[in-house]
C-alpha cells in the first residue's frame, strides 16, 4: 500500500475551500507524496499536516505550527479504506477540510493574515 504522487498532486493543487463568511478563501493545501509513497506532508500557512499508511486507511495528524502555540495538535484522525475512492484522495480530502474548517474558525475571530 503506498499513496500516489500524481493523485496528490492533482487534487493538492485543483481542490479549492469555500469562502468563509468574512469572504476570505481559505489557503490550498498542497500535498508531498514521500519517495517510499508510505507518507503524505503539506505545510499550509498556519499548520503542519503529515499522513502515514496505517493497516486499512491512513492517520492524519495536523498540528499548530504558530509561534506559541507549541505544535500542538489540531487533529488526529484515522482514514479508512473504502468504495471506489483513492486513499490518496480520501485521505487528502478528510485533511483539508479539518484544516480549512480549523483556518475559517480563526478567520472568524480575526487571527488569519
Amino acid at each position: 500500500m503506498r499513496f500516489d504522487a500524481d493523485i496528490a498532486h492533482d487534487c493538492g493543487t485543483a481542490t479549492y475551500a469555500p469562502l468563509s463568511d468574512a469572504g476570505h478563501r481559505p489557503p490550498r493545501v498542497h500535498f508531498v507524496v514521500s519517495e517510499d509513497g508510505a507518507s503524505l506532508f503539506a505545510s499550509p500557512p498556519g499548520a503542519h499536516i503529515g499522513c502515514v499508511l496505517v493497516p486499512g486507511g491512513s492517520r492524519v495528524a495536523i498540528l499548530d505550527m504558530r509561534p506559541g502555540h507549541d505544535d500542538r495538535h489540531i487533529a488526529d484522525v484515522t482514514v479508512h479504506e473504502g468504495g471506489d475512492e483513492s486513499l490518496t484522495e480520501e485521505t487528502i480530502a478528510v485533511a483539508s477540510a479539518i484544516y480549512w474548517s480549523w483556518w475559517r474558525a480563526r478567520d472568524m475571530h480575526g487571527e488569519t493574515t
